[in-house]
This record gives C-alpha cells, sequence and structure tokens, in this order.
C-alpha cells in the first residue's frame, strides 16, 4: 500500500480478512462493513483482487470507490 498508494494515509487503511473473521465469506465481510461504516462526509474506497467481492461491494453500495488491484498497479 505505501508502495502503490501512498496517498492514502496508513491510518485510513483497513485490511479486511475472512481468516479473521469466523462464518463470512469475504465478499459479504467487506461488503457488510462497508454498509455499516461508511460516512457519506468522507470518501471511502475498496481495492480489491476478487472480481466477485467487487462486483458486491458495487452492488450494494453506492457511496464506495471500487478498484481491482490492477488498476493501482504500474
Amino acid at each position: 500500500m505505501d508502495k502503490y498508494v501512498p496517498f492514502i494515509n496508513s491510518k485510513d487503511r483497513i485490511l479486511l480478512s475472512k481468516e479473521r473473521y469466523d462464518g463470512f465469506e469475504s465478499n459479504e465481510l467487506k461488503s457488510n462493513y462497508l454498509k455499516e461504516n461508511t460516512n457519506k462526509e468522507h470518501v471511502s474506497i475498496l481495492i480489491d483482487d476478487d472480481s466477485a467481492i467487487i462486483k458486491k461491494v458495487v452492488k450494494e453500495n453506492d457511496d464506495v470507490k471500487v478498484f481491482h488491484v490492477s488498476s493501482i498497479i504500474d
């Protein structure tokens, strides 16, 4: 993240992994987290490498900017 998106302050980054949350699939975990924690006064960005996660987040979270990880790598 420091190399490819240094403009996003490290204190503003949240890394979610299904390995830390039993009983949730990654797409459900990330989409639900964003639904519950999106603040319309701030920009919420999801960067992911899984198209299923990206599709679910786009479908369920209107206020989130979504990028595939390949789009940020030179």
